[in-house]
């Protein structure tokens, strides 16, 4: 078997079994860590609820303690005088206490009633048997009930029981008896909800639900062992197949409701459970193995089929080649030149060390060229573009060389009816009236390679059939070739109608003067409704310079009131200097000098794309329309494509440079070392060897600079600690601090917690600026300020690293580039540092900001999502 099978077949084998032992080892990691994350979190939810409970608790026992503490009623009971209803009834006099309590009764020291508060239910007189009564009697002080369901009003209640104590004697005197309805006193409780199925509920020592969603107690309730581990931990979460909702294993956080006070209190032992269906629960964590699966398989298939060709264009021969040259530099024969692929490469190559610098820059200089010139053929097709769209259409539509459909706006999805995914890759001939209005407007474009206001007819999904006015011309690549057509159409249906129906109309005039007066009043109001409703603003001016109609676009366009400008002189629309030029040339529209006037307008931070043209009916001047379109986004956009390719052309060039030079790089430093350990001590040729090592190694620097640049950053996440991070970065430059006079001033928030990041990449990152504020403050030293804190942006939790120098600071008309790949202001170096960095930060989801001041200094501000939004 040959050796490169033999490395595919290795590189296949090994990645399969990585993949089959790393992915149950990655899914029980993964697994683990959502239990832990939501274990924590559902141990906080049933903890804070269960704080808040005690704390409602506490206010009602709190406000009816006033109550019994009231030396009017303390009196009054001791008389055994029915007098203090009046208290009650300014309690329930508000509407949330009505609601909340059933009702609320006094009592004197033989248990029997004074006074209730609402007296909708009819509880016995005599309390002195009832459990609170005895309960407050028992304990001397404070009792509350478990939830139970009361046999006279048939709700589920809490009784709690206040003892009215003599000041002087100390002696039990009477009681409150509050009596809570709790299914509202808890509905805080029942509301609240997480994800699809997470809930809380609140349960008895006994296992059993008292407080819960839905209405099946059986399915809510907990099982004995199960409630043994809850009591002895008393708060926490737990990994058990023994909860709700039937034995799956589901994680369940869990705290006991603990009312604290400074009397005796005789309470219930009630627990709060929260709990999620486990399978919404764990679904990150099988989305995440089987995205690992998928993607893991296929790079074990690259990579098997890259070792393949690797070894078949790369080893094979050049290793028997480098082989003879090894045997014959060890015997001392140091001026073979070892044959690469033709037996002139490495000399030349030597030979040549000094003139890459200057072709590379060539190279470069060559790179600024081609992207001006492309710049420039991106110029010609927008103002091709502006020259179609000045028509209004609003369909566009390319195809490919067997006529099907490549691309197909959202104009064309109004028109025709139909959405995107409907269309693409069927034939456009499909979507003709007739047929062959295609193949005629095919031939028309073979003959003159462009057509343009060609009538035809569309049908609509619908099946009604549209008139259209079509300007089509073939689709070329950038090097000329016909790939396709490009045709852009607007729906001139109701034109035709109101042509037709004008055509009509004509035929009558003589007799039908009146009618006709009045059937262009309407047209015009339909018109007038049409233009309304286009995208494209549209303003009217009469031969008085007057403006007669604006459209609601133009409103739009240029944020004003139609009623405002209507009837106003067209010269309060624009500056001075403007209008002399708008009144040139409308007089040269009315001499018919110019058809047509085209340009661009720039208001705030809007580009308007503006076209006038002359409204003439025959030869007398009527006025001038005026339209107007946003183009905004179509302008930021073609900004964005030639930053796209700018980006793409530089990866693309410099990946392919770095592989071509790194080959030869390798024999050539293998070489150069053996020579100068070989070579006399102090003779020309180990002075020589020793410059070759030195700018090998530093080229084999630039190099990983470059093919780092032109990869695909994936972070490798991983719960950290940032201040962490940052302590090991500042560590690997305290000498470097030192020497340079540097001050450090660091201020971490210590209350930051860990999240998820590649430790490796962020620490990269704070390199890449450390080095930069070093340069900055190299002359005269400084102080360099490392900051970490919170910050939110836009509801999101960030993690802010501010880093500070008072250094030089960056002109303005550098900071802008200073992201851009390959601009530097330093001799050395090839300005790939903060392209790095912004893509790692924004690798991460985060995003930097600069801020800086010449010969003040710079600060850079990091922003690190804290809460991973998965894969």
């Amino acid at each position: 078997m040959s050796l490169k099978r033999k490395v595919a077949i290795s590189i296949l084998f090994i990645g399969f079994m990585v993949l089959i032992i790393g992915l149950p080892i990655t899914y029980y990691q993964v697994k683990n860590l959502v239990v832990e994350d939501a274990g924590r979190d559902f141990e906080k939810l049933a903890t804070d609820t269960a704080g808040s409970i005690s704390s409602e608790i506490k206010k009602e026992i709190t406000l009816f303690k006033y109550l019994a503490q009231n030396k009017d009623i303390i009196n009054s009971v001791k008389a055994g005088k029915n007098n203090i209803s009046s208290y009650l009834g300014y309690f329930f006099s508000f509407q949330k206490e009505r609601k909340k309590h059933v009702d609320v009764l006094i009592v004197d020291k033989r248990g029997y009633v004074l006074a209730k508060g609402k007296g909708v239910a009819e509880y016995t007189p005599d309390q002195s048997q009832e459990r609170w009564w005895k309960g407050i009697m028992r304990k001397r002080g404070i009792y509350i009930s478990d939830i139970y369901e009361d046999r006279i009003s048939g709700l589920k209640i809490i009784d709690i029981g206040i003892p009215i104590i003599d000041p002087v004697s100390e002696d039990i005197v009477g009681g409150i008896r509050d009596i809570l309805n709790a299914e509202v006193f808890f509905e805080s409780l029942q509301a609240i909800r997480f994800g699809q199925t997470g809930h809380i509920m609140l349960i008895s020592s006994d296992g059993l639900p008292l407080i819960f969603p839905g209405k099946i107690r059986e399915t809510h309730s907990l099982a004995p062992n199960l409630m043994t581990t809850i009591k002895t931990r008393e708060q926490g979460w737990i990994l058990t197949s023994q909860g709700p909702h039937g034995k799956r294993e589901a994680v369940i956080g869990f705290a006991p409701v603990k009312i604290q006070f400074l009397s005796p209190v005789e309470r219930p032992e009630w627990y709060l459970i929260v709990w999620q269906d486990p399978s919404e629960t764990f679904a990150p964590v099988n989305r995440l193995v089987l995205k690992l699966f998928f993607f893991e398989s296929i790079l074990v298939f690259i990579l098997s089929i890259g070792g393949y060709f690797a070894v078949q264009y790369i080893l094979i021969g050049p290793i028997t080649q480098l082989l003879d040259g090894m045997k014959r530099i060890e015997r001392g024969d140091l001026e073979y030149e070892v044959p690469i692929t033709g037996g002139d490469e490495i000399g030349a190559m030597a030979e040549r060390f000094n003139q890459m610098r200057i072709a590379l820059k060539n190279l470069y200089e060559e790179l600024e060229d081609k992207i001006k010139k492309r710049t420039q053929e991106l110029e010609h097709t927008k103002n091709y573009l502006e020259s179609i769209l000045k028509y209004s259409s609003d369909m566009i539509i390319t195809t490919d060389l067997e006529g099907r459909i490549v691309t197909f706006n959202e104009g064309a999805e109004r028109m025709l009816g139909y959405r995107r995914e409907e269309v693409i890759g069927k034939y456009m001939a499909d979507y003709y009236y007739r047929r062959e209005d295609r193949q005629k407007i095919l031939e028309l474009i073979k003959e003159k390679k462009m057509v343009t206001n060609y009538e035809t007819q569309l049908v609509r999904k619908d099946g009604k059939v549209i008139d259209i006015s079509l300007s089509i011309s073939l689709l070329r690549d950038e090097q000329g070739k016909v790939i396709g057509t490009v045709g852009i159409s607007k729906d001139i249906t109701e034109w035709k109608k109101a042509q037709k129906q004008l055509q009509e109309y004509s035929q009558h005039l003589e007799s039908m003067v009146e009618k006709r007066t009045q059937e262009l009043k309407e047209s015009k109001s339909h018109l007038e409704a049409m233009l309304s409703g286009i995208a494209d603003g549209v303003v009217f001016v009469n031969q008085d310079n007057k403006i007669t109609f604006i459209n609601e676009a133009a409103e739009a366009i240029f944020n004003l009131k139609r009623e405002d400008w209507i009837g106003r002189d067209f010269k309060y629309a624009h500056s001075e200097q403007a209008h002399r030029k708008a009144i040139q040339l409308i007089r040269d529209m009315k001499e018919g000098k110019i058809r047509s006037y085209v340009t661009e307008i720039q208001k705030n931070e809007k580009t308007i794309y503006a076209h006038f043209s002359p409204i003439m009916h025959e030869n007398e001047y009527l006025g001038v329309i005026f339209i107007a379109r946003d183009i905004t986004e179509m302008k930021r956009l073609q900004n964005e494509l030639l930053q796209a390719e700018k980006f793409a052309l530089v990866g693309k060039m410099s990946s392919a440079i770095a592989h071509e030079l790194r080959n030869p790089l390798v024999p050539i430093g293998g070489f150069a070392n053996l020579i100068y350990r070989k070579a006399e001590e102090g003779s020309p040729i180990k002075r020589y060897a020793d410059i070759i090592v030195k700018e090998i190694e530093r080229l084999e620097s630039l190099l990983k600079s470059v093919l780092y640049f032109t990869k695909d950053i994936q972070p490798v996440k991983k719960l950290c600690n940032i201040n962490e991070i940052i302590h090991d970065a500042l560590f690997l430059y305290n000498r470097t601090f030192s020497d340079k006079k540097i001050e450090l001033n660091v201020k971490l928030a210590e209350d930051l917690p860990s999240f998820q990041v590649d430790p490796s990449k962020i620490k990269q990152v704070l390199i890449n600026i450390f080095t930069n504020a070093i340069h900055a403050m190299e002359r005269e030293g400084g102080i360099l300020t490392v900051e970490t804190s919170r910050a939110i942006r836009d509801d999101i939790s960030y993690c802010s690293i501010r880093i500070t120098d008072t250094g030089v600071g960056i002109p303005e008309e550098i900071k802008k580039h200073i992201f851009d790949p390959f601009f530097t202001t330093r001799i050395s170096g090839l300005g790939l540092g903060l392209t790095l960095t912004k893509r790692i930060v924004e690798a991460h989801g985060g995003f930097i900001e600069v801020e800086s001041e010449e010969g003040a200094g710079t600060t850079f501000t990091i922003y690190l999502p804290m809460e991973d939004k998965g894969p």
